[in-house]
Order: C-alpha cells, then sequence, then structure tokens
C-alpha cells in the first residue's frame, strides 16, 4: 500500500503499535502469573495490571510515532486516551453482542467483525480527539463525547436485557 498519505501511515503504525502491545500484554500476563504468587492466585487481577501497564506503553507509543506529537504529554491527554480504550472496550462488546444476536453469528466471525468496529473506533477518537495536533474550531468536544458514551452505554444495556 502506499503510505504516502499520513492518514495510511498513521493507521499502519496504529495497527503496529496494537500488535506490540497486545503481545506485550500476553507475555506481561504469562510473567506475572507463572512468577509472583499472588498474580497467579488471582488472575483477573494480573490481567488488569497486564492491560494498565502496556496502556501507558500503547499510549506513549502511539502519541510520539503513529501522530508524531512534540508537546509534553498531560494528564488530560492520557485521561482522554484511557475514556476511549474503555468505550473501545464497551464498542467491542457490544459490537460482538449485536453480530451474535441480530446476524446469528457464530463467535469467532463476530468477534473478529466486533476488533474491526473496535479498531475503526479507536483509531479515529485518538486521531480526532485525544491526540490531535491543534484545538478544535470550538469545545464542545468533550460533552460530544460523554454523550456518545452514554448512548452507547444505553444500547448495551437495552440489548443485554431483551
Amino acid at each position: 500500500g502506499d503510505l504516502s498519505t499520513p492518514l495510511m501511515r498513521q493507521a499502519v503504525f496504529f495497527t503496529l503499535v496494537g500488535a506490540i502491545n497486545t503481545i506485550g500484554d500476553i507475555i506481561l500476563y504469562f510473567i506475572l502469573t507463572r512468577t509472583i504468587g499472588f498474580f497467579g492466585e488471582h488472575l483477573v487481577i494480573a490481567k488488569g495490571m497486564s492491560f494498565l501497564v502496556m496502556g501507558v506503553s500503547s499510549f506513549f507509543m502511539n502519541r510520539t510515532y503513529t501522530f508524531k506529537l512534540t508537546h509534553a504529554p498531560s494528564w488530560r491527554e492520557y485521561s482522554k486516551f484511557l475514556a476511549t480504550n474503555i468505550t473501545g472496550l464497551t464498542v467491542n462488546v457490544t459490537a460482538t453482542f449485536v453480530l451474535l444476536r441480530a446476524f446469528t453469528f457464530i463467535d469467532i466471525p463476530a468477534v473478529i467483525g466486533a476488533a474491526f468496529v473496535s479498531y475503526f473506533w479507536n483509531f479515529s477518537t485518538q486521531k480526532l480527539w485525544v491526540f490531535r495536533k491543534k484545538a478544535p474550531e470550538h469545545r464542545i468536544v468533550g460533552r460530544d463525547f460523554v454523550l456518545l458514551i452514554g448512548i452507547i452505554m444505553v444500547i448495551f444495556i437495552n440489548l443485554i436485557e431483551e
């Protein structure tokens, strides 16, 4: 493919960073659960720890290599990054649920389809909201984002209750 466009280059780097951090997450989880007794007995806590550590790695790698930001990172920027990842999880689980329920997919194609949906969600929100290089024309973006999170959660809850 042609990597000459900034969008295409960013998409490729975003994918590579995601792959590197996913592999790192699995390796760190394995190390934690096989070498530290506490984590061997508390697998979910180990998974949470590996996810958080590799999330920090993903933040700095995407910030530096994918979106090429040079100003100092801020807690506000990192909290936006966490918000996109948490909503990305919600998007992923909701898409899986919808594909399983509405289209009677078997689980693996539904999970793969949901991964594509959440990939586009995460890339778009990180590019346009978390790591944008200049201030937006208006300051309502944060409220729009919170509203979108609320809508996604309401849809998810309603789908589960059916």
